[in-house]
């Protein structure tokens, strides 16, 4: 699944108080402190649109957003490796058939249309 990655280049790192950064950051570290920091995203508590009901709850939801790159790239790398496993049937006599399809949405959702 070669695709072109428009998303901010990983790794990303959560930096604490919910915040995730992009490459060339410190974890743990405000963000007025790190002047070379691309701020990627920030899972908040309560308020607004986001039912967020701890600090737990904040942080473990910043950790999630941090390892999205990672985790597209191990994604389309497992459907790639499945892809060329001549020896994994196709259609619907395919030993994972709703997990290979299940694979390409989540990339699709993650990556936008073509």
């Amino acid at each position: 699944m070669k695709t072109k990655t428009t998303h901010t280049p990983g790794p990303w790192q959560f930096g604490g108080f919910g915040a995730v950064y992009g490459p060339g950051t410190t974890p743990n570290v405000l963000p007025n402190s790190l002047p070379t920091a691309t701020f990627i995203a920030t899972a908040e508590m309560g308020g607004g649109l986001t039912q967020v009901h701890s600090k737990e709850e904040r942080n473990a939801n910043a950790r999630l957003i941090a390892a999205a790159p990672e985790l597209l790239a191990a994604l389309k790398g497992l459907v790639d490796a499945m892809d060329a496993d001549l020896t994994i049937k196709r259609g619907p006599a395919s030993p994972y058939p709703f997990e290979r399809k299940n694979a390409r949405a989540a990339i699709l959702r993650a990556e936008g249309p073509k």
